[in-house]
């Protein structure tokens, strides 16, 4: 096999994603706030957030295969878990209209943050998969440490790219929020997302 040559590896990364609610009931806006500021924490949630987006990236180079080009994984395994946790709104026969149509674009805004977070793992796994697709060193030995050390470096590299997409968001919805009214609450109508 020539050097640098690809060897079967992962070709796809394995995804689940899935999603927990929690109830938001009430009449008005301010009696939604309140009932999730009951039921969030209750589902798992920090008092001050009203939904989250959780993730795990897993690797695996699998066995290692000591070829004429290097020791590479040959059967690599890559699997990235998204889980939501959104409020789905039970409103009272009486709301207004208008109250449920200013609470869909609102959700509309927390869906478009969480997804951005589910968008930034996914990339991770696709990358992890990628390093173990290509790497090759001297000895299985070396191979298993460049692994650690590379996949690692992923890893951290993702959660900045994270962190840094939480507070960019924070910082921008206040220049262009739109806030629902009589609660604080925000919508962002103007963040760009700029994937990394």
């Amino acid at each position: 096999m020539p050097a640098g040559a690809r060897v079967a590896g992962a070709q796809v990364v394995r995804v689940v994603i899935d999603t927990t609610y929690y109830r938001v009931e009430g009449r008005t806006r301010r009696e939604w706030q309140a009932s999730w500021t009951i039921n969030g924490p209750r589902a798992g949630l920090s008092s001050t957030a009203i939904a989250t987006t959780g993730w795990k990236v897993r690797w695996s180079p699998g066995p290692l295969t000591l070829t004429p080009a290097g020791c590479v994984a040959s059967a690599p395994e890559v699997g990235v878990t998204i889980h939501y946790k959104m409020p789905h709104l039970v409103p009272a026969p009486e709301t207004s209209s208008d109250d449920v149509r200013e609470w869909r674009r609102y959700l509309e805004s927390i869906w478009r943050h969480e997804e951005g977070h589910g968008i930034r793992a996914l990339r991770e796994g696709v990358e992890m998969r990628d390093s173990l697709n290509w790497m090759r060193a001297p000895t299985c030995v070396e191979l298993q440490r460049r692994l650690s050390s590379s996949l690692g470096a992923v890893r951290e590299k993702y959660n900045a790219l994270q962190d840094a997409y939480d507070v960019r968001h924070k910082a921008d919805h206040r220049l262009g929020n739109v806030v629902l009214p009589r609660t604080g609450l925000w919508v962002d109508t103007t963040f760009p997302d700029t994937l990394p």
